[in-house]
């Protein structure tokens, strides 16, 4: 807030201001529009999760979801060239994100969710100070169920 110019006791802070930060800084970073148009539960997982760890990290995630998800089921054969997991979504990953929704979008979503579980527990595990946050990061962040969402 104090960033964006705002001087005022947070307590007073405008929520029109936090929504405008947010999707500068979070939305749109991860082209959160386009990947609603293609799934709204993904589109607010990486919203989600890149306010939590980083609008990269939560891109990087999703990539990785993408690729592990890349097979053909009667074939065995990729879909596409594996992404670059690169923190960026650029045409590479809208067309692949295209192709793999359409078969497997909850997949999609339990996979970034298990990829941020398991970054919390990382942290955790290599910092003893970060174990008292764990149960409130994996109870309120992690989300197996993207019919669970409230937007």
């Amino acid at each position: 807030a104090r960033h964006y110019g705002y001087a005022g006791d947070m307590k007073d802070f405008p929520v029109e201001m936090a929504h405008s930060i947010y999707r500068q800084e979070f939305w749109d970073p991860s082209r959160g529009d386009e990947l609603a148009r293609i799934s709204p539960s993904l589109a607010f997982e990486v919203f989600e999760a890149g306010v939590n760890c980083g609008p990269r990290t939560a891109v990087r995630w999703l990539q990785q979801a993408i690729n592990a998800c890349n097979i053909d089921r009667r074939t065995r054969d990729r879909l596409f060239i594996d992404l670059s997991v690169d923190g960026i979504i650029g045409p590479m990953t809208m067309k692949s994100l295209r192709i793999v929704s359409k078969v497997d979008e909850k997949l999609l979503y339990i996979l970034c969710n298990v990829l941020q579980g398991y970054h919390y527990i990382s942290l955790a595990s290599q910092d003893h100070a970060q174990r008292a946050f764990l149960r409130g990061w994996i109870l309120q962040r992690v989300n197996l169920n993207p019919e669970n969402i409230i937007t």
